[in-house]
Parts: structure tokens; C-alpha cells; sequence
């Protein structure tokens, strides 16, 4: 795999990306502010940032994966494979929503798939995906933190011109995608598992329950007599024809922006911050213990997999 990337001066670049990355994630986990539809479109918008993320990485994603097998710290390779159960987790995310999409699949002419499982299966691994995304940025978070203190600066050196010129993009892309195609497979197989049946069934069973509980009886004191006497029998005024209808159910009251901001506010501290927070102290204690047995510690923006 060849160690190819964007030129260096993909430093501002990535802290580009990775802000619309970090904007649009936000937005996503709040579906009840941004609505269905604009959460779905918007959700095909974020794989296309997402690619772009990874290409921007592209170098030390290709450096640790030759030296993967090699002498390479612990926290790289766990930093390494957290990200590829990531991307595996969005895969998961992804094929699980479209399957239940309530406007993206309508509007090219695909009908509604209503699937408990899959509803299900979006729901807890959309869970999952904050807290992974919280413990991700806790280990970049030192990445993030010196190039933002170095583009403030402008101490930010610009390098050399690439010798490939422009087509350097076309072998990640083409890799990346082969690899989002195989997880989104693997994804759809967890609709044929044995959990996956028992859930629809449980849920089918719910709702034949409920289709076949008998109406609530309706009170004969306002025809005329009693519920034991029978049916009522309409007046001369009245049509059988045409009953009376009943009251109009009252209308739920509608939740204000605040709220569902706020209830938004506390899951991602709870599913991203938490994790996030515990991360950044196991990082530190770690690092402080080896930067006492290492001479110069290595740039956090240096790519080359050490």
C-alpha cells in the first residue's frame, strides 16, 4: 500500500475537514431538531466528509498498516484498530438507516421498509458510535490541539510539491470504497442472524395483539338505557347511517427547541464526553511515563506511524 496523501499543507486542510466532520456529526445526533428528512440527506452529505477525512489521513493510515506486524507502539495499534471498528460501526449506522429511511428511499421510488430489527439495530449502533467517537477524538485530541496552536501561529511550514501531481487521490478512494462495500455487506448479514428473527417476530406478534383487541365498549346511558340492555337503538332523529361523532383527541403539546436541544446536550455529554474525558486521563498518565524514558518526543502531526 503506498504511502500517498495530500501535500502537507493538508494540515489546514484536515482542520478544515474535520470541523464540518465534527459540525455535521453534531447535527446528526439531533434528528428531532433537524427533522427526518434533512437528518437523512444529511447523512449522505457526512459519508462524503467522512471519505474526505480519511484521505486526508491517508498517510498514516498507509504507514501503520505496512508496519503494522513491526515494532509500533501499543497505543498506535490500538489507536489503529479502534478506528477501523469505527469505520466498521459506521458501515453498520449507515446500511441500518437506509434501510428504514423514511425520506431518502421514498423520494427515488422505493417503498418504506418498517423492520424492528433494523430500527433497532440503527438506534443502538448509533449509541455505539458516540461513545467510539468520543474515545477517537480523545486520541487525536493532541493532533487537533497542536495544529490549531500552530495554524493560530502560522508557524505551519508548507512542503515540497508532490512528484505523482493530482491523480495521487484515485488508489485511497478506490481502496477505501472496496472496504465500505465489504462492511456494508457483512452489515446486512446481522438481518439473517437468529436475533434478527426473533425480533421481528416479537414485534409481529405485538402488533396482531393489538389489531385484534376488541374495541372499548361504548356507553348505552346517552341512547337510552344501559351496556347490559344491548345495542342501542337510534332514534327517530338519529341515523344509523351516520353516528355521532365523538370528540376530537386532544393535541400533544409541541416540545420547544430548547428542549430538544437540551435533551441532545446531555446525551452527547453522557455518550461522547464521558468517554472523551476518561480517555484524555489514561492518555495522559501514559504518555507522561513515557515522555520520561524518551529524550524527544515525537510531533504529534508527524505521519509516519511512530
Amino acid at each position: 500500500m503506498a504511502s500517498s496523501g495530500p501535500r502537507a499543507g493538508s494540515v489546514r486542510s484536515k482542520l478544515v475537514v474535520n470541523t464540518i466532520l465534527a459540525a455535521s456529526f453534531v447535527a446528526l445526533l439531533l434528528p428531532s431538531v433537524t427533522r427526518i428528512a434533512i437528518h437523512e440527506w444529511l447523512s449522505i452529505a457526512f459519508c462524503l466528509v467522512v471519505a474526505l477525512h480519511l484521505l486526508f489521513s491517508w498517510n498514516w493510515i498507509a504507514n501503520v498498516s505496512r508496519r503494522l506486524l513491526a515494532t509500533l507502539r501499543g497505543e498506535v495499534r490500538f489507536n489503529y484498530a479502534w478506528d477501523f471498528l469505527l469505520y466498521f460501526t459506521l458501515a453498520v449506522v449507515m446500511v441500518s438507516g437506509l434501510l428504514v429511511s423514511e425520506a431518502v428511499l421514498p423520494a427515488i421510488g422505493f417503498p418504506r421498509y418498517r423492520d424492528r430489527f433494523w430500527t433497532m439495530t440503527h438506534a443502538v449502533s448509533s449509541d455505539v458510535m458516540m461513545v467510539m467517537v468520543g474515545v477517537h477524538l480523545a486520541m487525536h485530541w493532541e493532533w487537533v490541539t497542536t495544529a490549531v496552536r500552530r495554524f493560530a501561529g502560522g508557524t505551519l511550514t508548507r512542503p515540497a510539491p508532490r512528484a505523482d501531481g493530482g491523480s495521487w487521490w484515485i488508489r485511497p478512494i478506490a481502496f477505501l470504497a472496496v472496504v465500505a462495500v465489504v462492511l456494508s455487506g457483512i452489515s446486512l448479514t446481522l438481518g439473517a442472524t437468529p436475533m434478527a428473527t426473533r425480533i421481528r417476530r416479537e414485534a409481529e406478534a405485538r402488533r396482531a395483539a393489538r389489531a385484534a383487541a376488541p374495541a372499548p365498549a361504548v356507553s348505552g346511558a346517552g341512547a337510552g338505557g344501559s351496556a347490559a340492555d344491548g345495542p342501542a337503538v337510534p332514534s327517530a332523529g338519529q341515523s344509523a347511517a351516520a353516528p355521532k361523532k365523538g370528540p376530537r383527541p386532544p393535541r400533544l403539546a409541541r416540545i420547544p427547541l430548547r428542549t430538544h436541544l437540551l435533551r441532545g446536550g446531555r446525551t452527547l455529554a453522557v455518550y461522547m464526553g464521558l468517554p472523551f474525558l476518561l480517555t484524555l486521563v489514561v492518555l495522559r498518565v501514559a504518555r507522561r511515563s513515557r515522555a520520561t524514558r524518551q529524550a524527544h518526543p515525537a510531533d504529534p502531526l508527524d505521519e509516519s506511524g511512530e
